[in-house]
């Protein structure tokens, strides 16, 4: 993880980070690249005149020791210029300048890190200076005036300043949102994506009460004789009313025979004793 991204506060994305121009390496590169290249050509040169002494007490003696004293100290030159060339390659590439939708921030330091932001809502002002030399290599220099006390800040040799410019006026210009407007959407995305779905219950429907049928059965003889009510209508149960219970309901005279007919269906098993004590006694009640 970058050391910014943690620094950002809720809803606040990063819309453009831009470097200083590679010209500023070169600048600070090629005086201990050129300090590099002297120190180890002259202890080429050195070392190639070196000679072999007949004795310790010999001149060539002392001065092969004075010769590696100069190789060692030009060698721990450009060890240092050599190094100092590679820190500099790493300040270059820390320095940012990051723009995000709420603010401006200059990020500065290897180890130690230096962190200046400037509000969008205090942003008064962007200038924008560029050499014709600056233009041909594409760097410049950006002054953001704000409302601060300290009044502006200012970002030398900025690559690509045109860029940076226009990110950060579309940033001002809330283009790319409000910091609280992006955390609520993603507060909600979030919660969208974690909800569970609603269980798929599935509700069996009562089962329908039997429905009376119509059917037909022959005449069965009447008990003492006279008229034979025809059967028109027959229950689930099995049980046919005689033609006086259909026109208003059986004679005092009739319901002996139709208990008796009631009997005869329950020993047939057609109804059940239950279904024959409630007819039977329905009957019962209106002698």
């Amino acid at each position: 993880m970058a050391y910014i991204d943690d620094k950002l506060g809720r809803g606040e994305k990063i819309i453009y980070v831009g470097h200083q121009h590679a010209i500023v390496l070169i600048q600070a590169a090629i005086k201990w690249f050129g300090l590099f290249l002297i120190a180890l050509i002259a202890a080429f040169f050195i070392g190639l005149q070196w000679n072999t002494p007949t004795s310790q007490n010999s001149p060539d003696a002392w001065q092969n020791t004075a010769k590696i004293i100069i190789v060692i100290a030009l060698s721990i030159v450009a060890l240092i210029s050599f190094v100092r060339m590679f820190w500099d390659y790493l300040v270059w590439t820390n320095d940012e300048f990051i723009i995000t939708n709420e603010r401006v921030i200059k990020l500065q330091g290897v180890v130690n890190k230096e962190l200046d932001d400037s509000s969008l809502e205090k942003v008064n002002d962007v200038e924008m200076r560029q050499t014709a030399f600056g233009r041909m290599l594409g760097y410049g220099t950006i002054r953001i005036v704000t409302g601060n006390e300290s009044g502006a800040n200012t970002f030398n040799y900025l690559g690509n300043p045109n860029e940076f410019k226009r990110a950060m006026l579309d940033a001002k210009n809330g283009f790319y949102g409000d910091a609280s407007e992006v955390a609520r959407a993603q507060q909600q995305q979030g919660s969208q994506q974690y909800r569970q779905p609603a269980p798929d219950v599935r509700v069996n429907p009562a089962p329908r009460p039997a429905q009376a049928t119509y059917r037909e059965e022959p005449p069965m003889p009447y008990p003492g004789g006279g008229r034979q009510p025809q059967p028109e209508y027959r229950d689930a149960g099995g049980y046919q009313p005689s033609q006086a219970q259909s026109q208003g309901g059986p004679t005092r005279a009739e319901i002996p025979a139709l208990i008796a007919q009631l009997a005869k269906l329950r020993d047939e098993g057609a109804i059940t004793e239950s279904e024959f004590q409630s007819k039977k006694n329905d009957l019962l009640r209106r002698m």
